[in-house]
């Protein structure tokens, strides 16, 4: 609902014309068969990547439609796994290790997505991987930024089992990491 809300905001002056948002299960769209000539999903996750969810997308689109998504890859994100790590390890926390390492292995890698897309009926998959860096003036920017607070930090909050202490923590390594300074997140 954020990024949709974000997105209405940015798109106000189009909304009417050939622009519209909707939010529905995306395993039971209320669209027709072939209706669109493209898909656009941003910040896909693991619901919009599900198999189910794959099909219905391919069905709203035409014959010779195209299915764009972007998807944070495995790494995505992996200095605030690795400040996390550290908690863990400090702590003898082996519960924490383990949820860190099979959150971690979730994301997909490049391969597994491309396959994952195949298997729902998409031809002629191509997966491109452009890595970047998510830059912050300290850690505080990072936990205050809008992009964190709606992919991040749901996940990392989990991990933690809502403990906000630790994730206090996780913020004051990352600026004793860094010095109290710049820092970027790799996506």
């Amino acid at each position: 609902e954020g990024l949709v809300d974000l997105a209405r905001r940015r798109g106000w002056d189009e909304i009417g014309k050939r622009l519209f948002f909707k939010v529905e299960a995306v395993e039971q769209l209320s669209f027709g068969d072939g209706v669109f000539d493209a898909v656009v999903g941003n910040l896909a996750d693991e619901w919009l990547l599900a198999p189910r969810a794959l099909q219905e997308l391919r069905r709203v689109l035409a014959p010779g439609g195209r299915l764009f998504l972007t998807t944070p890859l495995r790494g995505t994100f992996a200095e605030v796994l690795d400040m996390f790590r550290e908690i863990a390890v400090r702590d003898a926390d082996a519960e924490l290790a383990q949820r860190i390492a099979a959150h971690a292995a979730e994301a997909p890698t490049r391969d597994a997505l491309a396959a994952t897309v195949a298997e729902a009926g998409f031809e002629e998959v191509s997966v491109r991987e452009d890595p970047f860096r998510l830059s912050y003036r300290n850690a505080a920017e990072l936990f205050a930024d809008r992009l964190v607070h709606l992919v991040g930090l749901p996940d990392w909050r989990a991990l933690l089992e809502g403990d906000a202490q630790r994730l206090e923590e996780a913020q004051r390594a990352l600026d004793t990491y860094h010095a109290g300074g710049p820092l970027s997140l790799t996506v």
